[in-house]
């Protein structure tokens, strides 16, 4: 409390109290600062200064863009060649590639003045460059986990000619069938086997996918620029370098995905031909979606939903509010009715995944610890400090252009957005936007909180990494609004932002794929990097000698190479509700792992001895939650091979590593 002040008046005291502030001062403090915000994180820039006159297609820097693009996949093969010997320089040669690819051609797309067509050529090129990091993994042969298990499904449908066949690495796989029907159509046709067909597909379908993404963010926001900027922020979500560039159903069901909501975008706008452009464009892409992945398709139908519940919101005509309810039907009702028809397998499938996630994301939030670390893998091995650094500074980067764009796209979607920007925040306030589309991607944008936490779980990161391609749909188009309100016509602006979506793309690279995106020396249990031609070598013995068929029982890794280069059946525990971990790592064969041999059928055991040599990089060596049962140390190299002990079982094949034990006479015996 301020004291209260005297002053003499003669022989008189006065008490006189302090000045208050005046409440006109108050208010105006409090309007600078409102303003001062709403100048950061509101909407100052009209739509007209966002695509300036631009000149015509630059061929010559064009030109210099591909030989930089091609200078930089030189230095990520040479990385990826002296990583295989560990050498101590691969990283950065490595690293320093991925990042010249990126950043000269993301400096000249978000360039102000580029021609729009320039714009799409130079994104078609970096998504293509970009295609050809994962390529260049791995150039002649599948290595990825997802990979192999869709493998199985491709070569079932060349062998047989037939669908629906029964895959035990992933029994899911056969029913949605799109990207094996789309790859195996192509090998028939030209001869190819699966896997330079898949390449040929995987490269045409990236290519589409940018291509329509770009189309989409044009036709809702209307700039050239504000979508190529949407485009390169996408390319930065952690599934877009590897995760969708796979052999797996999702790398189709994206493009769907997009191209359904292109579609539909085009239908609305289309005020000639809506209803037969619903029939001929719309619902063949989500029939199409139906068919290839269940949990896009589901994403598909909640964007719909969502799109048709806005477009109820505001004022519309009652013909339009048809068309999106029709569209938003069809979404839910097409993969229903696919799942229905071939055994409703999602729920066993997806349910357990989504229910345990979702819990530990509750127990977070609700004060309990996270079940998971950051850059850190099962076995313990860390992400250098350095990559660290990028995957943090590129989420804080994602989420600064969230919090500054966030009501500028708002209000973009307003048609008074060119005359008043106050004016537009009130008609989005009384539901009177013009442009749905614009909301619902700018509204998508709060799944990405939540996709954080769910990685912050050891359940639910499977969830939250999933949730990327989808969220960042309007991730990428309310930081490029950010983007383009922050950077006009200058060089030194330009450069930020060049180096700004370069840590971007880094960030997801690091964060979706990790240190495995750089090729080392053979890992246990590290999917890719555990890929390696003494175990193909093993697989293929299997089949020459023991024939294709057989029952066999083995690791994650193992199983793999089994299934596709053995064209074995093996044994897993998603299909046929069988462990056959405690077999492998009891130090005796007691009558609990015979039961299990008895219950599999199995003909053939095959050990991996380097399994004892170092702990899982993924966590788990054959099933997941084995830890539990069987400790975290690595099994015992004399538990792996107790089997020579036993006079039932016999060794038929052993490269030093590599042990196949023929347990047929055992699983007989009563």
């Amino acid at each position: 409390m301020i004291p209260e002040l005297k002053k003499q008046h003669g022989l008189h005291t006065v008490i006189v109290a302090p000045r208050r502030l005046p409440a006109r001062c108050l208010h105006t403090l409090f309007r600078a600062g409102a303003e001062f915000v709403l100048r950061v994180i509101g909407p100052v820039t009209r739509i007209e200064t966002i695509d300036p006159p631009s000149p015509p297609i630059n061929w010559d820097l064009i030109a210099v863009l591909c030989l930089s693009a091609s200078i930089a996949l030189m230095l990520i093969t040479i990385g990826h060649y002296g990583g295989r010997r560990s050498e101590s320089w691969a990283p950065l040669l490595f690293w320093g590639g991925v990042m010249a690819l990126f950043l000269p051609m993301a400096t000249r797309i978000s360039w102000p003045t580029v021609s729009r067509g320039e714009r799409i050529l130079l994104l078609l090129i970096l998504a293509l460059s970009i295609f050809a990091i994962k390529l260049l993994y791995a150039p002649t042969a599948f290595a990825h986990y997802d990979e192999f298990l869709h493998w199985v499904t491709a070569s079932d449908i060349l062998e047989s000619h037939r669908l629906f066949l029964e895959n035990s690495l992933l029994p899911v796989s056969p029913l949605y069938p799109g990207l094996e029907i789309l790859t195996t159509a192509l090998a028939n046709l030209t001869g190819l086997s699966v896997f330079p067909a898949s390449v040929a597909v995987l490269a045409v379908l990236r290519g589409l996918c940018i291509c329509a993404l770009f189309l989409l963010y044009e036709r809702v926001c209307g700039s050239p620029r504000i979508a190529a900027i949407a485009c390169l922020v996408y390319m930065g979500n952690s599934n877009f370098v590897f995760f969708d560039a796979q052999f797996a159903y999702q790398s189709l069901a994206i493009v769907l995905f997009i191209l359904a909501l292109l579609a539909e975008a085009v239908s609305g706008d289309d005020r000639h031909a809506r209803w037969s452009s619903l029939w001929a464009l719309v619902l063949p892409f989500l029939a199409a979606l139906a068919v290839t992945h269940h949990v896009s398709a589901y994403f598909a139908a909640l964007f719909l939903v969502l799109l048709a519940a806005l477009d109820f919101l505001r004022p519309n005509t009652a013909r339009e509010r048809a068309r999106v309810a029709f569209v938003a039907a069809s979404a839910v009702a097409l993969p229903i009715m696919w799942s229905w028809l071939i055994g409703n397998p999602s729920a066993d499938y997806l349910g357990p995944v989504f229910e345990r996630g979702m819990s530990e994301v509750v127990h977070f939030i609700g004060g309990g610890s996270g079940t998971r670390e950051f850059f850190v893998a099962a076995d313990g091995s860390r992400t250098p400090i350095w990559l660290q650094a990028i995957g943090i500074t590129a989420v804080a980067i994602i989420a600064l252009g969230l919090a500054t764009g966030f009501l500028r796209s708002i209000a973009m979607s307003s048609s008074k957005y060119r005359q008043n920007v106050r004016a537009a925040l009130f008609d989005i306030l009384v539901c009177q936007w013009r442009n749905s589309r614009f909301v619902l991607l700018t509204l998508v944008t709060l799944g990405f909180p939540l996709s954080i936490a769910l990685r912050l779980t050891t359940s639910g990161w499977e969830i939250g990494n999933r949730m990327g391609p989808f969220v960042f749909l309007g991730v990428g188009l309310v930081t490029a609004v950010s983007i383009v309100c922050f950077s006009q016509q200058t060089w030194w602006r330009a450069q930020v932002v060049g180096v700004a979506l370069t840590v971007v793309f880094l960030g997801g690279v690091v964060t979706g794929w990790g240190v495995p995106a750089e090729r080392s020396p053979y890992k246990v249990s590290a999917d890719a990097l555990s890929v390696e031609p003494m175990g193909v070598e093993a697989a293929l013995w299997s089949r020459t000698w023991l024939g294709e068929g057989n029952r066999f029982a083995t690791d994650r890794i193992n199983r793999l190479l089994a299934a596709t280069y053995g064209r074995q059946d093996v044994v897993t525990s998603l299909y046929d509700r069988i462990v056959t971990t405690n077999v492998f790592f009891a130090r005796t064969l007691s009558a609990g792992e015979l039961g299990a041999v008895k219950a599999g059928n199995v003909d053939y055991l095959l050990v991996d001895l380097r399994l004892s040599e170092a702990a899982p990089f993924v966590g788990h060596y054959f099933e997941q939650g084995e830890s539990e049962a069987v400790g975290a140390e690595p099994p015992e190299a004399a538990a792996l091979l107790k089997f020579n002990d036993l006079d039932r079982v016999s060794r038929v094949f052993d490269n030093g590593w590599i042990v196949i034990f023929d347990v047929r006479s055992l699983r007989d015996a009563r």
